[in-house]
């Protein structure tokens, strides 16, 4: 099976764009807040983003929740749904170093 020159050419693209952390479909839809949803189960989470017209990105079964995005008046109504915890998903840097404290146990 041969691969086509167009294929080629795409895949240096879409890895760029990929690395680069695009997110095209997300800006144009108007899906930019990004959080976590947990319900009473997965399934219950992610009919509740169903509902306000969000998209589920990840399944987070251990904590019976979805990682999903949705526009800023899905996010209202999922704030007031009782059945739900809505939290904002971002990534947690560190923001000391080892070297910045100097950690004693409290055990002998």
């Amino acid at each position: 099976m041969r691969t086509s020159p167009t294929a080629w050419l795409a895949a240096p693209i879409v890895a760029v764009l990929a690395f680069a952390g695009a997110t095209p479909v997300i800006a144009s839809t108007g899906l930019r807040n990004a959080v976590i949803v947990e319900g009473t189960s997965t399934d219950a989470a992610r009919a509740a983003v169903a509902h306000v017209g969000g998209r589920v990105d990840t399944q987070l079964d251990l904590v019976g929740g979805v990682a999903a995005h949705v526009d800023d008046a899905g996010l209202n109504l999922l704030r007031g749904d009782a059945d739900v915890r809505v939290s904002p998903d971002v990534v947690l840097r560190a923001t000391g170093s080892k070297q910045s404290r100097q950690w004693k146990s409290p055990f002998p």
